[in-house]
């Protein structure tokens, strides 16, 4: 009798439909497991640390972008905005294949006209000390070059 009941409990929790969280969740775990079975597959083809990572972020605008994203929640636009030398076809493909390796998040809004959103991932936010070592690079490269030019004239 026991058993049977316990089958009932659980058989009506089955049927029961799944809340947003539950779907969530199992979206989440998923997108995990598909990010490990990718990562192992890519970590095969990698000879060293440096390699792996460029691949990552070596991307003609992957870094600047990462860079934008890095604090804030941009859109498509903006993000075109601040980067005015990119081509719309050369940022899309950048950002699928940011979102592709799990460093940003893609949300679309079913509105129109259609409403895109970028964000870091968490994934993308372990980047942070990277992409301020390279800020903090560029504007010494910047100023030391900025100081060649003017005694140069």
């Amino acid at each position: 009798m026991k058993n049977k009941f316990s089958l009932n409990v659980f058989v009506s929790a089955r049927c029961l439909p799944q809340t947003s969280m539950m779907r969530k969740k199992a979206t989440e775990l998923k997108f995990r497991a598909e990010m490990r079975r990718i990562m192992k597959e890519q970590c095969s083809k990698f000879t060293c640390p440096v390699e792996a990572t460029i691949s990552l972020i070596g991307g003609k605008y992957k870094a600047v972008i990462l860079w934008h994203l890095m604090n804030n929640t941009l859109r498509y636009s903006e993000l075109h905005r601040k980067m005015p030398k990119a081509t719309d076809k050369m940022l899309a493909q950048q950002l699928r294949e940011l979102e592709k390796d799990g460093l940003i998040n893609r949300a679309v809004y079913p509105v129109v006209p259609p409403k895109t959103e970028y964000s870091l991932t968490e994934y993308g936010k372990t980047l942070a000390p990277i992409l301020d070592a390279l800020c903090d690079w560029g504007e010494n490269y910047l100023s030391e070059t900025q100081n060649c030019k003017e005694n140069c004239q």
